[in-house]
């Protein structure tokens, strides 16, 4: 199957989802707002902590095992960064309870903002043009998506899921994502110094939510029973989800496959730079919890077509956003494929960044000088600026 011929089938998933024959219940869940709150501040917590795993990484570079012998302190970024980013799961967990997947999706783009704003403080990372366009463009288009979403919940019984999961859609789904990750993983091995797939990569994994979704809705009906909607069945029947297989088998699915998603990101964060790595990963989680929830959940069977055509729109322009930073990382990319980049230099903020970034190594104990100089610019965006507080020491004289 060609590259064309998947990108075809998951389109046409998505605008022209087929029904599946089970019954549900639409439920318009009037604290949806605070799902969205919720994502907020999951968004934030897992943004910082991936930014911990780059801070650790460029702290004590080199293999894994001897860079945190060399630096046992560097231990306690990852261990932060590990719960930081562990506390995403419960939290979008409980968020997928008030709203639909594709609402919640969306609100992780915000993940690409909080990551423009905190790198430079925490890492030194250079901002430019392009990286500060395309993280605008990439949060620009999941308020869309989230405006142009379902906002009416769809919620099944537990045998209802399984016939969605098993559905002639779904099993297609399954195998383009499966196919996908084989290309970019083949593209990876033969591609050196390849850092923008890697990132797609994890992302396949993660950004496939229905798994969480499906268990967060069966152990929400074994909490409130019958009183909740959608917990019954087609006869009214209450059957507590924990007596039957499904919600372990699932559960353990959404666990397994986010913690690989997770691990190979953090290693893609120890040789790339978290302002091209993380709006790539976040962007691509994006567009996969979309297509996911459309075509397996069918999230967008009930709403208008208006909305669907202008939900589809906006998944482009995340997409094409995407396609711009990944080629500008790739190093087998044509040149004239590469859209032209310049540094920002706001020294008012590289002032405040300088200061933050001071604190946080007083607090690890970390030197001024930490951050590899090397490590820190932008491929063709410059070098950075005494302001920064990255060319201290013993740089500032060279």
């Amino acid at each position: 199957m060609s590259r064309r011929t998947l990108l075809a089938v998951l389109a046409a998933a998505v605008v022209l989802p087929a029904r599946a024959n089970v019954s549900a219940d639409l439920a318009e869940d009037p604290l949806w707002f605070l799902g969205v709150l919720l994502e907020i501040g999951s968004s934030l917590a897992g943004t910082l902590g991936k930014q911990l795993w780059r801070l650790a990484a460029l702290a004590a570079p080199g293999a894994l095992g001897p860079a945190l012998r060399r630096n046992p302190k560097v231990v306690g970024l990852y261990v932060i960064g590990i719960v930081l980013t562990l506390c995403e799961p419960p939290v979008d967990s409980v968020a997928l309870t008030y709203a639909p997947m594709s609402i919640i999706a969306a609100c992780a783009g915000l993940s690409v903002a909080w990551n423009v704003v905190l790198a430079p403080c925490l890492l030194g990372e250079q901002l430019t043009m392009m990286r500060v366009g395309v993280a605008a463009t990439i949060v620009f288009g999941t308020v869309l998506i989230g405006v142009f979403g379902p906002h009416t919940e769809v919620r099944h019984t537990a045998s209802e899921y399984m016939e969605l999961l098993v559905r002639p859609a779904s099993l297609v789904y399954y195998g383009c994502i499966v196919l996908l990750g084989c290309l970019v993983g083949s593209r990876i091995v033969r591609s050196e110094g390849e850092r923008a797939l890697p990132a797609v990569l994890a992302a396949l994994g993660v950004g496939n939510q229905f798994l969480l979704k499906i268990a967060t809705e069966l152990i929400a009906c074994a909490v409130y029973g019958a009183s909740r909607e959608g917990c019954t069945d087609r006869t009214g029947t209450y059957v507590n989800p924990f007596d039957s297989w499904e919600v372990y088998v699932v559960s353990a699915l959404a666990f397994g496959i986010s913690t690989a998603g997770l691990a190979v990101l953090a290693l893609t964060l120890r040789d790339a730079e978290a302002l091209d790595t993380l709006p790539i990963y976040q962007g691509t989680v994006i567009v996969v919890g979309a297509v996911s929830g459309a075509i397996v959940l069918q999230e967008q069977q009930n709403n208008e077509a208006w909305r669907i055509v202008c939900y589809c729109f906006s998944l482009l322009l995340v997409v094409v956003s995407l396609a711009l930073l990944a080629l500008r990382e790739s190093p087998s990319a044509p040149p004239s494929l590469r859209l032209p980049d310049r540094p920002i230099s706001w020294p008012w903020y590289e002032a405040t960044a300088a200061t933050m970034r001071k604190r946080v190594f007083a607090c690890v104990s970390m030197r001024a000088d930490a951050l590899p100089l090397t490590a820190v610019p932008a491929k063709g965006a410059g070098q950075p600026s005494e302001a920064s507080g990255l060319l201290t020491g013993g740089t500032k004289g060279k």
